[in-house]
């Protein structure tokens, strides 16, 4: 891959993420509480390792978490962890 395509990919994620960002900030995709998966009271790593452990399932299926679906959209993928890291600490 060329070096202008990595850095158009990067741009691209980054605004990628940052609207998902904005948007979970305006539409309120759900309560900072419904972040912490493990209901331990904080956003932290055990909830990300806990978001890596179902990561890929989607609903139906066998090691899938509702709890780590923080999007609600019946799959385990990446906008979960963004969502939850947004909230860390």
């Amino acid at each position: 891959m060329k070096k202008g395509n990595i850095s158009g990919l990067m741009l691209l994620l980054g605004l990628t993420f940052s609207l998902i960002a904005v948007q979970s900030l305006l539409i309120g995709t759900a309560n900072a509480q419904s972040y912490d998966v493990n209901d331990d009271g904080d956003v932290d790593i055990n909830d990300i390792i806990i978001w890596s452990l179902s990561f890929g399932t989607f609903e139906g299926e066998d090691g899938f978490n509702s709890a780590v679906d923080v999007h609600e959209d019946g799959v385990i993928d990446l906008l979960d962890a963004i969502l939850i890291s947004i909230n860390f600490g």
